[in-house]
């Protein structure tokens, strides 16, 4: 018998990656679609990829580990991108997956080899609430009474200045230690507290009230 070998010159696969959701909203999802230029028959490809902007990979999306496989006979498998609701002000946040060299496939050349999804912040600016730690306190008593602040959602990047009014039949910087007027959330949380320290007077005034109002 006479065999004529034929010589497979298909080349490895070119690596491109898009996607067709470039802006999600907060716990939404997308895809980055990652696109060979030939496919192998009978073999799965591992093909590599880097994340980076300013999303966090697995706090401000799911984890993604960095290896992305096409099927055997395929040419195409596709990333999904969960975004996760922090209640966090954070602005709009970017991810991009950039495809890293690997075996068994080349990387196409920028532009083609990244794409970024752009997640849309959607957190509501915080409403605050003020509750007192306890409804009465002695005067020149020890133990400090607080005012708490707490706001239905957080900046993420800058501390808030929650003003505040004073009011009562209690004179503020004599009857407790001077209130200003304002006080600050720091940045990452959503919640801070006043404290009111009473002074003792020697004076028979029955009780007096310290009141906030936001």
């Amino acid at each position: 018998d006479i065999y004529i070998n034929i010589l497979d010159t298909t080349p490895q696969p070119t690596m491109s990656v898009s996607t067709n959701t470039p802006f999600i909203e907060e716990n939404a999802s997308g895809t980055f679609t990652i696109t060979g230029t030939t496919r192998y028959e009978n073999q799965t490809t591992n093909v590599n990829y880097t994340m980076s902007g300013n999303a966090v990979n697995g706090t401000n999306y799911n984890t993604l580990n960095g290896v992305a496989i096409i099927p055997a006979n395929s040419n195409s498998t596709t990333v999904t991108l969960s975004t996760i609701q922090d209640n966090k002000i954070t602005g709009n946040l970017s991810a991009t997956l950039t495809l890293q060299e690997g075996t068994g496939y080349t990387v196409a050349t920028a532009p083609n080899n990244s794409a970024t999804i752009t997640i849309i912040d959607d957190t509501q600016i915080p409403t605050y609430s003020v509750q007192a730690s306890q409804s009465s306190i002695n005067e020149g008593q020890s133990v400090i009474s607080f005012f708490v602040i707490t706001g239905t959602s957080t900046y993420a990047n800058n501390p808030t200045t929650v003003n505040y009014l004073i009011s009562g039949s209690a004179t503020n910087g004599t009857d407790y230690s001077t209130l200003s007027g304002a006080v600050s959330v720091t940045t990452g949380s959503n919640m801070t507290t006043v404290a009111v320290n009473s002074v003792s007077d020697n004076l028979i005034e029955g009780p007096e009230t310290i009141i906030i109002t936001l």
